[in-house]
């Protein structure tokens, strides 16, 4: 399955992507760049709705770990 997480880099990211990787195709999104990871990494701004989209196109879920801060 493919899948998007979109705050990858976030508090939450890492454990989730732990549980997933091996088992699914995963893309990692974060308004904050994401460095060390062999996976697919998308930089997002989730306030952008088309940055959303475009990083979900041809996914088969989505994990959503943002949060928007003020």
């Amino acid at each position: 399955m493919k899948v998007v997480i979109y705050g990858a880099n976030g508090v939450m990211g890492p454990h989730v992507i732990k549980a997933l990787q091996g088992e699914h195709e995963l893309r990692l999104s974060d308004i904050n760049e994401l460095e060390g990871s062999s996976h697919e990494y998308r930089k997002v701004d989730v306030s952008d709705l088309q940055q959303v989209v475009d990083a979900a196109e041809g996914m088969d879920a989505i994990v959503n770990l943002s949060v928007l801060r003020g």
